[in-house]
């Protein structure tokens, strides 16, 4: 992904959006999941932090395009050029939420999925320091055609970041085509997903 430009000879203090696109295009990818040195995974160490960040989903598991030094680290350019990817998710956390806490809900649901794997995940993450612009910059990212190729994300309407009622509790609706449990179901014997964290607004 090209880092985003704004427009030169020009300069808005006020244009936070253009400031954010800038800083968060030029942040660079760590793989969700990294080797554990046991032959498995185990969730990249995200900080404890509100924040936001941005998942994205590759069309190979990581592993059978780069090395398990590439996975350890942010991972470099020449080692991004080797995956195909999208962004599917762009979400936040504020409050006594934190990178870190919010992430590894995400981990342990795409974990216990089928066709998807902790190791086709790629992340993006910014801490913000104060919850205000934490929102502002999730709806920028989330709306923004320089980085979505088709606003909004495509699991940020599809149940994803949600923990949706199972078949015959109230509020319980036959789920689309699209939706993220259609799309990916969970592997047999795997435990529910785990709850959205107090700050989850979907």
């Amino acid at each position: 992904m090209v880092p985003y430009d704004p427009p030169p000879h020009h300069f808005n203090p006020d244009d936070k959006r253009s400031y954010l696109l800038m800083v968060f295009t030029r942040t660079p990818f760590v793989p969700f999941a990294v080797p554990d040195g046991r032959g498995g995974w185990r969730m990249y160490q995200f900080p404890d932090h509100p924040g936001i960040y941005a998942l994205y989903l590759t069309a190979t598991p990581l592993h059978e395009s780069l090395r398990p030094r590439d996975l350890a680290r942010e991972l470099t350019p020449a080692a991004l050029s080797r995956l195909i990817y999208e962004l599917v998710y762009v979400g936040k956390t504020s409050g006594r939420g934190t990178l870190r806490g919010r992430l590894a809900v995400h981990y342990r649901k795409i974990g216990s999925r089928q066709n998807v794997s902790v190791d086709r995940i790629l992340c993006r993450y910014l801490q913000i320091e104060h919850d205000w612009n934490v929102l502002f910059s999730e709806r920028h990212l989330i709306e923004a055609p320089e980085i979505v190729e088709n606003p909004p994300p495509q699991w940020n309407t599809n149940g994803f970041g949600s923990n949706t009622p199972g078949r015959g509790r109230p509020g319980y609706r036959l789920p689309s085509p699209d939706h993220f449990d259609v799309l990916y179901p969970r592997r047999p014997g795997a435990a529910p997903d785990p709850a959205p964290a107090e700050d989850d607004d979907e």
